[in-house]
Formats: C-alpha cells, structure tokens, sequence
C-alpha cells in the first residue's frame, strides 16, 4: 500500500520534500529550487509503496516520475539494497544487484523500481 508521496527539486507549499534518509534516495540530489505560482512544478515525485506491521513501515518500492514534461531527465537513484527497475514493455523485472542506478526519464514519464 502507499507509504508516501515525495517532490525533489522544486518545493510548492502544498508538498512534502523527500527525507534525507530514505529506502529510496537521489544521488546527487536535485538542486532546491523556489514554487513561482502558477507555474507547474518541475523535479521528480517519488511515490513509496510497501508494507506496515506492528507500526513500523517497509518501502518496498517505488514510482519515481519527472514532472517536467518538456525535457528528458536522467539521475542516479539509490537504494537501501540492491534496485530492479520494471520493463512494463516486457513485463519483467531487472537490475544490476547494485544499491545505485541510473535511470533516464522522459518528459513527464515514470518507471517502477523495487529493492531486491
């Protein structure tokens, strides 16, 4: 179930900024920059998805999207342990066994990724 929804690189008011430590985190971070209403928020979201008990949560995975629309964007994410992306085109998971990965997004795009 959903854990959180996060913004990196641009910060309006209404959101929640991804913490410093984190399952999931981007290396080197983006670069903060000011929310300027009414334009649209640019940088990534990342949405964490996992599991609770006894009051402790467990990200599992993660949807990671760049909110800009109009240019590709691409960063190295890391992991708490080693990261598997999803290929939806092929319906398969795969990954390097490593902690980081770059991941190149398009325009407005998003992909899943998982801890292993």
């Amino acid at each position: 179930h959903s854990l959180g929804v996060y913004l990196t690189g641009m910060s309006p008011p209404w959101t929640v900024q991804l913490p410093s430590v984190s399952a999931f985190h981007i290396d080197p971070p983006l670069p903060l920059t000011d929310y300027k209403g009414p334009e649209r928020a640019n940088g990534l979201l990342l949405g964490f998805f996992g599991v609770t008990d006894k009051n402790r949560s467990h990200v599992t995975h993660a949807v990671v999207v760049n909110l800009d629309y109009k240019k590709e964007l691409t960063i190295q994410l890391r992991g708490a342990s080693a990261l598997e992306v999803f290929d939806a085109a092929n319906s398969k998971w795969s990954g390097l066994a490593e902690k980081r990965m770059e991941l190149k997004l398009d325009g407005g795009s998003g992909t899943l990724v998982r801890l292993k």
